[in-house]
């Protein structure tokens, strides 16, 4: 069985080393945890982001603006759907309200 030695100059050397390398390595984690963090709060709000849109160019009235497809089941599909119904409520309310406006012009009635 053979038997390590270490020899002082090593021995002192290695708490410097420790000392130096563990922040080296902690800034490095904080920069992958970052990162790693980031690309998921915009994977996570990038349905919110499309929605914005689809709702800003429906303010502008566009009824036909496209809504972002959303696969989960949670807050954001229902959010979604919601739009849907928001998008085919308007749109039932404008071809009642241009039917009704044509039949009143069928008869005669209003300007």
């Amino acid at each position: 069985m053979s038997q390590y030695v270490i020899s002082n100059e090593s021995a002192r050397e290695a708490p410097l080393m420790l000392a130096l390398s563990l922040p080296i390595v902690g800034v490095v984690g904080l920069v992958i945890v970052y990162f790693v963090c980031r690309r998921e709060i915009r994977r996570m709000t990038r349905p919110i982001t499309e929605l914005s849109v689809s709702a800003m160019n429906m303010g502008m009235g566009n009824l036909k603006a496209s809504l972002p497809d959303i696969s989960s089941r949670d807050e954001m599909r229902r959010l979604r759907d919601s739009f849907v119904y928001l998008q085919n409520s308007i749109t039932d309310y404008y071809r009642a309200d241009e039917d009704h406006q044509e039949r009143q012009r069928a008869h005669g009635i209003g300007a």
